[in-house]
């Protein structure tokens, strides 16, 4: 299958950064529709007035009467020229987009002005989402806004926006404070009178000017000819130049597009009186549901396996498993490999070199058969940040994908090519066997299992973490399985007995690691007592490697530090925890960083503190909301449920409020999956004011999680209104409803 023209390798980074696309001036298409004409022409120059006063003048003839010219196109502010551009576009739009995540950065779209001695007038743009049928006959299509009520209610569009989708300005400029920049005077002038003003005014010489204007003519030859499109070359030449960077922020997709492709197109009319848009040349397809994105990105014409490691394209591992998630290739490590562990490390070399030639040889032979190493070996290859959901996604796709056994802790595998199933069963091992998981993949979890977790068929390890995967240990003992033969290999034999075996193996590496935090710390050995130095840089490292831009404060560390066993009193350095107590915070914090990635955005906003840090507990919300006002609350970590979020709000007149007067809701990371945390806490009814615990500021809710079109008005009025009206009051005007909890 062939990438699509605007596919670059970096892409994928891009979109995991949330950063935008590279190029965005090769994928877009300008249209201009003059009154009386049957349909839009694509243009390099925009509207101009010229041609917008040929055809009204046309379109008053055809009525039998004579053009009245008291209309703006000739009150003396009218612009010459106006033009659309799309400036910064977000890349994570050329991938499959799940309905209601906010596209970031926002769409840029610049509009430039050319104006004789001085022009003003408003100019309404507005976002709009269209199908591939209708970006196919991108010439025939108007807006709804410019239709007759009847034919828009006949219109069904694949999907709607949300957010800012309309924004307006008023240019108003003179061209002695706004001259034509030289670089753009070229573009503003039809081409005969370019090469004379690039001659005089520029000192181009003949032939460059000539050429110039050739290029041109060639691009707008209506512009270039005298008496090309009406009275074109009779406008007089503009002196002056404005532009405005038009931004759309928050856009949204509403539904899901039923895997059609849908593309964005800006457009607006001019001056009341002639359509101008532009379209964005790479489309989108929006979904609901996270196993749809390997399906959209067939629609798109991508590789899922180019995208499987962005993190909010991941894809459960029972619709990843089979779908096309591929290995790159496995640069050799080789030298890299032998300095760092003696002859372990040496030893996992040669395997990376084994690895290389025998993907080699797969590729030569066309590359259809996959083994379950290579994609090991992918994960081995990326150890950056941008790459620890793909690392995760494999892990989980590597061990969690199969139904569970009869002892009901079955691990499982699928070679991605073919079906092979490749098993590792712990038979009556059960729930044990899941407590021993060996720490090469991800260290033991020993949290709280949930009611029905694990019991259930194919349940994954969600809580499994990468922190400290030792790829290079367990690739090196998987070449060692399928070296072995299916006879004592990992294909067949003993399973039981080969699990044992495996286990023996990762507990002897398990001891190896702790022995290195050890020493690299001031711990002990083996079994050992672990120092607080050694878990901070484990929080540090874990945190730093998740892409989060908030930063952890040292009240954060400290309470983090508090939890995992160690004495509040951080003077006390030389305190230090058990290895049991290690494990069992590690995979708590690990579930913690799973949610803060879910949640990021709202994490991230630190004006206000939407969610309150590590340090704020229950007694310390308690004493935070004592004195506030009613409806007043705080969004925190669960400490008893790790990896939960709960939403203190002060309501003495509640019948579930405690002694202290307060509700306490609590929003499990399932509650994530059906709507965004930001879309729980501005539903929430009761909760209506955030409070910042750092700053001591109160802030209303609707002011922060706001749609941008509620923003727009009014919103500078909240406060009035609730003193005139109660706050209940004026919460229902502003459409305050009822939501999830007890209120």
């Amino acid at each position: 299958m062939a990438l699509p023209a605007w596919w670059t390798p970096d892409l994928p980074d891009l979109v995991s950064r949330r950063d935008s696309m590279p190029a965005v001036e090769r994928w877009q298409t300008a249209y201009v529709r003059y009154k009386t004409q049957p349909e839009a022409a694509a243009t390099g120059t925009g509207w101009q007035l010229a041609e917008s006063r040929f055809f009204a003048a046309k379109l008053a003839a055809e009525d039998g009467g004579a053009f009245a010219e008291d209309t703006l196109l000739y009150d003396g502010l009218a612009p010459a020229r106006v033009t659309l551009r799309i400036v910064e576009a977000p890349a994570e739009f050329a991938v499959p987009v799940k309905q209601d995540r906010r596209l970031t950065p926002n769409f840029k779209i610049r509009v430039d002005v050319f104006f004789e001695d001085r022009c003003s007038f408003p100019l309404t743009l507005k976002a709009y989402i269209l199908s591939q049928q209708e970006r196919d006959g991108a010439a025939q299509w108007v807006p709804d806004d410019f239709l007759d009520p009847e034919i828009q209610q006949q219109r069904k569009p694949i999907t709607e926006l949300k957010g800012n989708v309309c924004v307006s300005h008023t240019f108003d400029a003179s061209a002695a404070s706004h001259p034509i920049p030289p670089e753009l005077a070229a573009e503003a002038l039809p081409a005969g009178i370019a090469q004379q003003l690039m001659m005089g005014t520029f000192g181009m010489d003949p032939a460059s000017a000539a050429a110039a204007a050739l290029k041109l003519a060639s691009a707008e030859p209506a512009a270039a000819s005298p008496g090309g499109a009406g009275a074109g070359a009779a406008a007089p030449p503009p002196n002056g130049h404005v532009s405005h960077d038009f931004e759309f922020s928050g856009v949204e997709l509403l539904r899901p597009t039923r895997m059609n492709k849908a593309y964005l197109v800006f457009a607006c009319s001019v001056l009341e009186q002639d359509l101008l848009f532009i379209a964005y040349d790479i489309p989108t397809v929006g979904i609901c549901r996270a196993e749809q994105r390997v399906k959209a990105c067939q629609k798109l014409g991508l590789n899922y396996a180019d995208l499987a490691h962005v993190e909010h394209m991941y894809v459960p591992p029972a619709v990843a498993v089979g779908a096309g998630v591929a290995p790159r290739a496995v640069e050799d490590d080789s030298e890299g490999s032998g300095g760092a562990g003696g002859g372990g490390a040496g030893g996992g070399g040669g395997a990376a070199a084994r690895r290389k030639r025998t993907s080699s040889q797969h590729a030569a032979a066309g590359g259809d058969a996959l083994v379950a190493a290579e994609g090991l070996a992918h994960a081995a290859a990326h150890v950056s940040p941008f790459d620890a959901a793909a690392q995760q996604q494999l892990l989980d796709a590597m061990l969690g994908g199969l139904p569970l056994g009869p002892g009901g802790a079955g691990l499982g595998a699928h070679a991605l090519a073919g079906g092979l199933g490749l098993g590792m069963g712990m038979g009556g091992m059960g729930m044990q066997g899941m407590a021993q998981l060996p720490a090469a993949y991800g260290g033991p979890y020993s949290a709280p299992v949930p009611a029905g977790g694990y019991g259930q068929a194919g349940g994954g390890l969600d809580a499994l973490t990468m922190g400290s995967l030792n790829v290079e240990a367990m690739l090196a003992e998987m070449d060692g399985m399928f070296d072995s033969g299916p006879a004592n290999g990992f294909m067949g034999g003993d399973a039981a007995g080969h699990q044992q075996q495996h286990q023996q193996q990762q507990q002897h590496h398990q001891q190896q690691q702790r022995r290195q935090w050890g020493a690299d710390a001031g711990g002990g050995g083996a079994g050992q007592p672990l120092s607080r130095m050694a878990l901070r840089e484990m929080i540090m490292d874990a945190y730093e490697g998740s892409g989060l831009s908030r930063k952890l404060t040292g009240q954060d560390v400290s309470a983090l530090e508090s939890q995992a066993g160690f004495p509040a009193d951080a003077s006390s350095s030389a305190a230090s925890i058990s290895e049991s107590q290690w494990r069992e915070f590690e995979g708590q914090y690990h579930t913690v960083l799973k949610l803060l990635r879910q949640i990021s955005s709202v994490w991230n906003m630190e004006d206000p503190t939407i969610i309150a840090g590590f340090d704020m507990d229950r007694l310390g919300t308690v004493a935070a909301l004592r004195s506030e006002p009613s409806g007043t609350f705080i969004c925190r970590f669960s400490m008893s449920q790790p990896g939960c979020l709960v939403l203190s709000t002060k309501a003495p007149a509640h019948p579930n409020a405690d002694a202290d007067g307060l509700v306490h809701a609590i929003i499990r990371i399932e509650d994530l999956l059906e709507r965004r945390v930001d879309t729980w806490i501005r539903d929430f009814p009761g909760a209506t004011h955030v409070l910042d615990v750092y700053k001591g500021k109160r802030v209303d809710k609707r002011k922060v999680f706001a749609s941008n079109y509620t923003r727009l008005r009014a919103l500078d009025a909240l406060d009035d209104m609730d003193g005139l009206l109660g706050g209940a009051a004026a919460d229902a005007m502003m459409g305050g409803g009822g939501g999830r909890g007890a209120f």
